[in-house]
């Protein structure tokens, strides 16, 4: 009996497209851009496609608000994959902020990626013809730090 228990707290431990659901609306990363509700659906659900997620439900949580969830198959031998979760909310009839969480399905998962967003943005923004606007560049740039000549 002593055996299954890691088991048990193991299997409890993964993530779920459920669980995903349920989350706050208010996590993951965030973009905002200059589409309609619509189009950024549109613009997601084909980054979505071209990140190869497999596409688990598609909600409204209410008239402002899609919430789109995914899965990412593992890739190598022992991979769970990973659940990404996609949530736009209309900010004006022009501009809708799109936030993006990613969990791994099973945290002893070493394949997983981990963290979605960036590939997603690069995608919505080519999709829509549109970096995003007001937010914090993927990967803030520092300048190179020189050594003074002694």
């Amino acid at each position: 009996m002593r055996r299954w228990i890691p088991l048990v707290i193991l299997t409890a431990a993964c993530a779920t497209a459920a669980g995903m659901r349920t989350e706050p609306l208010e996590l993951g990363a965030a973009r905002t851009y200059r589409a309609a509700l619509e189009q950024a659906l549109s613009a997601t659900q084909a980054a979505f496609a071209r990140s190869e997620f497999n596409v688990d439900t598609l909600t409204r949580p209410d008239s402002a608000t899609w919430m789109l969830v995914g899965i990412h198959p593992g890739g190598l031998i022992g991979g769970q994959g990973e659940l990404i979760r996609a949530v736009g909310r209309s900010v004006t009839d022009s501009t809708t902020e799109v936030r993006i969480l990613t969990k791994r399905i099973s945290p002893t998962d070493l394949w997983a990626k981990g963290d979605w967003s960036p590939t997603l943005f690069i995608y919505l923004g080519a999709f829509l013809g549109d970096s995003g606007l007001g937010d914090r560049p993927l990967h803030p740039v520092e300048p190179p730090r020189v050594k003074p000549i002694p």
